[in-house]
């Protein structure tokens, strides 16, 4: 199909898919337009305006996608690309990071400043881990005949202590020394 040309299918339902080329094929689905003809206004590389055609579907889209685009633009500045082989955690991750978006939206809005998302993103997740926190406790877990606590457990206790910080000089791994490694770092855990 050549620039401005499009083709479409109406169902017995109501819903309408098409297709149309832009600078690329763009497919649609909408249960509440008809395929009447519509005009966009487009820039060319030469910098002269010009107008395409296009169906009503197409131009009700790209009047109100920028709030699409700018969501999605604002959660993909701090994703969290975590590999895994498990899907569902990729979704989470996804869902978890619209969620903080739209909080930092609403907390602009209700305080009429704007504010950076990463001073929104830092204090959350400070606050999250010392709720994290305070609802962790040490449990009992008899080992055999000692009754010592199990390390796993002492552990747990700790969560949200151990925030990275960066020093001057280089010095031991904690964990790794358990380990009998030597190995030595810039970055410790800040109690």
């Amino acid at each position: 199909m050549k620039r401005g040309e499009s083709d479409y299918l109406v169902s017995n339902d109501g819903i309408l898919a098409t297709r149309w080329n832009d600078t690329k094929e763009v497919l649609l689905m909408s249960n509440c337009h008809r395929p009447t003809p519509g005009i966009a206004k487009r820039i060319l590389k030469t910098g002269k305006k010009t107008d395409i055609d296009c169906s009503d579907a197409i131009m009700f889209y790209n009047k109100f996608m920028g709030g699409v685009d700018l969501a999605d633009q604002k959660v993909s500045t701090y994703d969290l690309d975590r590999k895994s082989t498990k899907w569902w955690r990729k979704v989470f991750y996804k869902l978890l990071m619209s969620a903080i978006v739209n909080s930092w939206i609403i907390f602009n809005e209700i305080k009429n400043k704007k504010s950076f998302l990463l001073c929104f993103l830092v204090p959350l997740a400070e606050q999250l881990i010392e709720l994290g926190r305070s609802g962790t406790k040490i449990k009992r877990r008899l080992c055999g005949r000692s009754g010592r606590h199990s390390k796993r457990r002492k552990e747990m206790a700790n969560v949200g202590d151990h925030l990275p910080q960066q020093i001057g000089t280089r010095r031991r791994c904690y964990r790794c020394s358990q380990m009998k490694k030597e190995i030595r770092t810039k970055t410790i855990c800040v109690a």
